[in-house]
């Protein structure tokens, strides 16, 4: 093999490689949306804005694998997609409502819960997400979603609307992680041209 077809082909590799690296991860995408048929726990009582925020679809988003040490989000979001006829009456109404979102998975056979409540807002889609890191193992939980209702001594009642597995691998390539194994393979590529080239020189004297 002639060293430039030798060179166009490390230059290849070295391309694919640096492509590989700014891919992003695959992500997991569902879409949730609240059936109050199924259940009969929230209350019954005229609340414009609790309507409102029932008839509004949930986007759950995950990555389906992380590189080990490397960081990525878990993501639920409230997507408005209603058209509200009175804002006024629902932003001054007397049911306040607030969201929680769970995050629940196990790390070093320990439980790990991860809370984020934030009030609803009727404006805008709610985003809420959780920074996660690649471990030795994956990363095997549930996201709980709650709606908080205010009572009339200003506490809030909670009551359960979805519960969503979730089941992210932890990729690598030989124990090393892929961005450094694509670190490394470059490398030992450009040593390798290196040293093949130094050898045809000295062939050629």
């Amino acid at each position: 093999m002639s060293l430039k077809k030798l060179i166009v082909i490390v230059v290849l590799i070295i391309i694919g490689l640096c492509i590989w690296e700014v891919i992003p991860p695959r992500k997991s995408t569902m879409i949730y949306e609240f059936d109050r048929g199924i259940n009969a726990q929230l209350p019954s009582d005229d609340c414009i804005n609790l309507d409102e925020f029932l008839s509004r679809k949930w986007q759950i988003s995950y990555p389906i694998s992380i590189p080990k040490k490397s960081k990525s989000y878990i993501s639920a979001i409230l997507i408005n997609e209603t058209t509200i006829i009175d804002k006024h009456k629902i932003n001054n109404s007397d049911c306040k409502i607030a969201v929680e979102t769970l995050l629940q998975y196990s790390e070093n056979n320990k439980k790990v819960d991860k809370s984020i409540i934030s009030p609803y807002q009727t404006d805008y889609p709610l985003k809420l997400e959780w920074k996660i890191a690649g471990r030795e193992e994956d990363l095997v939980g549930k996201i709980w979603i709650f709606l908080l209702i205010e009572n009339y001594d200003g506490q809030y009642s909670r009551f359960p609307l979805f519960v969503i597995p979730i089941d992210i691998k932890v990729s690598s390539v030989l124990g090393i992680t892929p961005r450094y194994f694509r670190i490394i393979s470059t490398g030992i590529t450009i040593l390798g041209v290196l040293i093949y080239t130094i050898y045809k020189k000295m062939e050629m004297i």
